[in-house]
Formats: structure tokens, C-alpha cells, sequence
């Protein structure tokens, strides 16, 4: 029997709790051939969206996020798979190196498949934008 979308993806998740600036380093984390290589990685706020393409895309994009942050924990609070995306419900948890500002916020992952590889990725930390269709 065929991987889920959701079996696949989660495979490649980092686990709940996981710091992402201690896996985010060369070496560190990989997304064992999900991620294709032409994926549009797209990283959006409130105020600012940067992109990137392909798995190197997809790691250079976090290490460049998590410069700033001297922890930035990840949590799950639901991982549904809804047609041909999965949708990876989260919240943020982090400390700045600057000034050890701490925050929490919620987010959303979404990450569309073809076949048994994801082409287009979104990580927005405006969970309401990113769950419309």
C-alpha cells in the first residue's frame, strides 16, 4: 500500500518540540527527495514574503530565518491532508539573541504534492491567510 501524503510528509517532519535552530545547520536536516527540485518555497508574514526554489532553497530559507533566534521550538497542533496539500497547523515558539525577546505565535505549513513529491510549499505565520482557499 501506497504512502499517505500525510505518511510522507510526516516522515520528514522535524518531532514536536524539535529547536529548528539546532537542525537548521549544514548537515543538520534533510528532506530525503520530498521536496522537488523546481519546489516554490515561499515564506510569508504580515508585512514581508521571500521565496526560494528546491530543497536547498527550502534549508537556505530557514537557516536565513533562524539567524536571528537563539532557540525557535516547533509545535503541532494538527496535520491534515486536504486534497493534494497537507496542511501542518503550528505554533512558534522562540527566544531572540538580541535582547532574549521571547514570543509564541501561530502558524501554518502548506505543502502541495504532485505525485509523491511536494512542488510548492508555503510557511505563513497568518495562519487565517494561509487556510484560504
Amino acid at each position: 500500500m501506497a504512502e499517505s501524503k500525510l505518511e510522507r510528509l510526516a516522515a520528514a517532519m522535524p518531532p514536536d518540540g524539535t529547536d529548528l535552530t539546532e537542525i537548521f545547520v549544514p548537515g543538520g536536516f534533510s528532506t530525503g527527495g520530498l521536496v522537488a527540485d523546481d519546489a516554490v518555497v515561499r515564506f510569508v508574514a504580515p508585512s514581508a514574503e521571500t521565496s526560494s526554489t528546491g530543497p536547498d532553497g527550502f534549508f537556505n530559507t530557514w537557516a536565513d530565518w533562524l539567524e536571528a533566534w537563539q532557540s525557535y521550538t516547533i509545535h503541532y497542533d494538527d496535520v491534515v491532508e486536504r486534497g493534494d496539500r497537507v496542511v501542518a497547523l503550528v505554533r512558534l515558539r522562540g527566544v531572540t539573541k538580541r535582547g532574549n525577546v521571547e514570543m509564541e505565535q501561530e502558524a501554518a505549513g502548506i505543502f502541495r504534492f504532485e505525485g509523491d513529491q511536494v512542488v510548492e510549499i508555503e510557511f505563513n505565520l497568518d495562519r487565517e491567510d494561509a487556510l484560504q482557499d
